[in-house]
């Protein structure tokens, strides 16, 4: 990771989501986890509270989580199944080969990524599941709107297209399956724009939207990668 320190990380989890006590697990992330997962024996990176290692063991899967944030590591080892090693993404405690899925959810961003990628792919036998932020639309950033996770100042970077097929390419992986997930509607972007009353905004989202045809915005991409 990052040079910062675990208690500005402990700052930013509070604030975006991703901590002990808002973390939740995410339905579409959970479907195209299980879609994905090739093995029994599976490593989370950056697990943070221990959510999907949790969910994972429930479901019979040997889950590893690992975080450098002690506190989130002790949380885990208390309140979730699963086990749970404190370290660095960049330097991962683990023999060659030893899982076969790795996923790294919103990770990538906060650090040197062609390192975090390589330590991932020398600990996996099979696969690796990534989800890495995505740039803003242009049409979006003209009018005023950010995704949430731009907010996040731990975030070093966020991803086209291209820039994530070039980092598996740099990485030696095979790339074999891409989407972009966890879509803005306009519906949203309306709402966030306006300021007014509730009832007036409701009024006015429903004229725009009976002439703009629904529109997405995706705000991430997930990609599944091989050796």
């Amino acid at each position: 990771m990052t040079k910062k320190s675990s208690g500005y990380y402990l700052d930013s989890a509070a604030r975006f989501g991703w901590g002990e006590e808002s973390a939740k697990l995410d339905k579409e992330r959970v479907a195209l986890l299980i879609n994905f997962i090739d093995g029994s024996k599976v490593l989370d990176v950056g697990c943070g509270s221990g959510i999907y290692v949790d969910y994972l063991s429930s479901l019979g899967y040997q889950v590893w989580g690992l975080d450098f944030v002690e506190k989130f590591i002790e949380g885990a080892k208390k309140n979730k199944k699963g086990n749970f090693v404190k370290g660095t993404a960049e330097k991962l405690p683990f023999e060659d080969n030893l899982f076969d899925t790795v996923f790294l959810f919103d990770i990538l961003e906060h650090g040197d990524d062609k390192k975090i990628l390589q330590q991932a792919k020398r600990v996996t036998s099979k696969r690796i599941i990534i989800i890495v932020p995505r740039v803003v639309d242009k049409e979006l950033e003209q009018s005023g709107v950010i995704f949430r996770h731009y907010l996040d100042k731990s975030h070093l970077r966020e991803y086209s297209e291209d820039d994530v097929k070039s980092l598996i390419k740099m990485v030696g992986l095979k790339l074999i399956y891409l989407k972009q997930v966890h879509p803005l509607y306009n519906e949203t972007v309306f709402a966030a724009l306006f300021r007014g009353p509730v009832l007036l905004k409701k009024i006015i989202r429903k004229i725009v939207l009976s002439i703009l045809p629904i529109h997405q915005y995706p705000t991430e991409y997930f990609a599944v990668l091989e050796k």
